[in-house]
């Protein structure tokens, strides 16, 4: 069936045609008159009410189909990124940082979910992965957001060896609940692997997992006959509980048949790993106009952390796309004229079960003043 979505207009029209098709007691309906003022009130209401019910079927629809699969919505995606933990005294012995270590930022959690060293003779650990322990679009920070000694409390359960936290790379990938496209998507590809034993009901089986933000799978590999399912949570990890509870959920559980009756065939292996971490590199070159007043080293950390936003919020199979950077970039500042890739000089190809991130990665950034 076709929308028939009436304007305020539309209504307004369709009444002063019958008003004047049956009625000749009424006249004047020009505009200011009273008797038309009434009718476009009415017409105004008409025209919100009908946009409404279209809107809520719409919704209820899609909804109803949603529920019909028993497809709920996701809580939403944890924002991802890198700590680096700092001494103050140089250590003659290994200080090794727990995965799990929590840190306490404006009330939100965030926990390495691998596990640092600061080596003997050094005063930092180097980027250790983490994620924001609960979704939410707040937890996409810039690079500095945290920036703690850890004796004032920042750190749960502190470890005395550990003085200070920074991220060094910006966090991203958060989400509050999952978008309605993110969904759609999402429901493609469950529709796909109705069948379950498919590489779309391995894939969905993966998703289905809270937390797993995307998840690919490859046939025959590493050898005919086994299939690999690589998942990550964000920011390129793979914890061992999320882990755990994908192989549950692909393989089944005898014991508990209702929650988890297996996506995969009866003989099909499958292994699951964390994806393939493709570090790009970066050499941007910022144009700024030579009216435009601006702090270089500010300039630089916001271009920077724009984007490592977009890479890092790509999911598994992603291509890094050079013109999707420039956007990034430029948007960062509004002073920002326009913005050169200089590395990588093409699109770089990602492939399944790989997964693009700025981790390790180098971001050179050059400001030039231009004249246009």
């Amino acid at each position: 069936m076709a929308k028939n979505i009436k304007t305020a207009a539309q209504f307004y029209v369709a009444m002063r045609d019958y008003i004047i098709a049956n009625s000749s007691q009424i006249t004047d309906l020009n505009e200011g008159s009273n008797i038309r003022t009434l009718l476009e009130a009415i017409s105004l209401i008409c025209g919100d009410i009908n946009l409404d019910w279209f809107i809520t079927l719409d919704e209820s629809t899609q909804n109803s189909i949603y529920e019909s699969f028993d497809f709920p919505k996701k809580t939403g995606d944890r924002a991802g990124g890198y700590l680096t933990f700092f001494i103050q005294k140089i250590s003659a012995v290994n200080v090794t940082i727990p995965i799990g270590t929590l840190i306490d930022w404006n009330g939100f959690f965030v926990e390495t979910t691998q596990i640092g060293t600061i080596t003997a003779g050094d005063l930092d650990s180097g980027e250790i992965s983490a994620l924001f322990t609960s979704p939410s679009t707040q937890t996409n920070i810039d690079v500095g957001t945290i920036n703690t000694l850890i004796s004032r409390g920042s750190i749960v359960d502190k470890q005395d060896d550990l003085d200070y936290v920074q991220n060094e790379t910006s966090f991203s990938g958060g989400t509050n609940e999952e978008s309605d496209e993110d969904r759609i998507e999402r429901f493609k590809i469950f529709i796909q692997g109705l069948t379950r034993s498919t590489i779309f009901g391995l894939q969905t089986g993966a998703l289905s997992v809270d937390g797993i933000r995307s998840a690919d799978v490859i046939e025959l590999d590493p050898i005919p006959g086994w299939n690999t399912i690589y998942a990550e949570e964000g920011n390129g990890t793979l914890s061992p509980a999320k882990r755990a509870e994908i192989i549950k959920v692909i393989k089944g559980d005898s014991a508990d048949p209702i929650n988890y009756p297996g996506y995969k065939a009866a003989g099909t292996l499958v292994e699951v790993k964390a994806p393939i971490v493709i570090n790009i590199t970066y050499d941007l070159t910022v144009k700024m106009l030579i009216a435009t007043s601006y702090d270089e080293a500010t300039l630089k950390s916001i271009v920077k952390s724009a984007v490592e936003r977009y890479t890092n919020s790509l999911k598994l199979g992603y291509d890094v796309i050079l013109s999707e950077v420039v956007t990034y970039a430029q948007n960062a500042d509004e002073g920002i004229y326009d913005v050169v890739v200089n590395v990588p000089t093409t699109n770089v190809t990602i492939n399944t079960g790989e997964l693009a991130r700025t981790n390790s990665g180098i971001i050179t950034i050059t400001v030039v003043e231009v004249s246009y």
